[in-house]
């Protein structure tokens, strides 16, 4: 029995609709999909030019960690143009995401490019820039074996960049992706007393062990230690901006996490994805916000 010209049409208008009802699923996050289907769709944007200005000096070196249990913990520090090493200046600290080291801001987000670009156009004044290595996947919390990067980074490399002169009485935090979450989740242990602004560029947020990456954390109890969720009030005092892609597998967590903080932080929830571009387009704002809340 052959097929008729109305089955055909039927057939084809069904699948239309097929394909319509699937891309709202994904569209909508009943099913999932939507980085991978906005990336095809070529909704996640594209990555800014790099400015152009000569970007500072950099210092780099390393330190044996007790919080780290005897690592040797490798660190960048960047100073701005035309700025020497040993000036006494506010510094601003990165944490990369997973499986960045310290360079990883400076060489794959270009942090440093894009200062030197504020800071020619007189939207930021000068301060340094720092970042030390966590280790591949510390999500920058203490772990069950006792490796504590946080600790580090507050206990052993604040206190190295005071000892280089920088101004560490207050500093600020920024990060990408678990470095997001680092920069919030130190902010959260520093406190105003110790932090005047942080900035979590996709920070990688979840609600339980479960629904975490395979490794970010030890079990449910160490999820729980170091949840951001339900700490809010530990960001008193410190300036925050939070930015997110609408198209990033975070999003509706960090919405729910925006949502939570009294006052609403800065940023928003932006067309992008989880990458670097969305990143890279939303650095100067970020350091001028920054900017505004280090201290003079």
């Amino acid at each position: 029995m052959g097929v008729t010209r109305r089955q055909v049409l039927w057939g084809g208008i069904a699948s239309v609709a097929t394909l319509g009802l699937g891309y709202a699923l994904v569209e909508n996050r009943v099913l999932p999909g939507k980085t991978r289907l906005d990336k095809a769709l070529g909704a996640c944007g594209t990555e800014p030019a790099l400015p152009t200005n000569p970007v500072g000096t950099q210092v780099t070196g390393s330190f044996t960690s007790k919080a780290r249990r005897g690592v040797a913990v490798h660190y960048t520090i960047s100073y701005p143009p035309g700025h020497a090493t040993t000036e006494q200046l506010p510094v601003l600290i990165g944490f990369p995401g997973r499986g960045g080291t310290d360079v990883h801001v400076f060489t794959a987000l270009h942090i440093d490019a894009f200062y030197a670009a504020e800071l020619a156009a007189s939207r930021v004044r000068p301060f340094a820039i720092a970042s030390a290595d966590g280790g591949a996947s510390t999500d920058w919390h203490a772990r069950d074996n006792g490796d504590n990067p946080a600790a580090m980074i507050l206990d052993e490399f604040i206190p190295l960049l005071h000892g280089r002169g920088l101004k560490t009485d207050k500093v600020a935090f920024w990060g990408q992706s678990l470095g997001g979450y680092g920069a919030i989740h130190l902010a959260m242990l520093a406190g105003a007393a110790r932090c005047s602004a942080t900035v979590g560029s996709s920070p990688a947020l979840w609600h339980s062990f479960q629904e975490a990456a395979y490794g970010t954390y030890d079990n449910a109890a160490n999820f729980a230690a170091n949840t951001v969720f339900g700490r809010e009030s530990e960001l008193d005092g410190i300036a925050v901006r939070i930015d997110c892609g609408s198209s990033d597998p975070f999003a509706p967590n960090v919405a729910q996490f925006r949502n939570s903080l009294k006052p609403t932080p800065a940023g928003a929830i932006a067309d992008g994805c989880h990458d670097n571009a969305f990143t890279m387009r939303h650095l100067p704002a970020q350091l001028q916000f920054i900017n505004q809340h280090l201290p003079a």
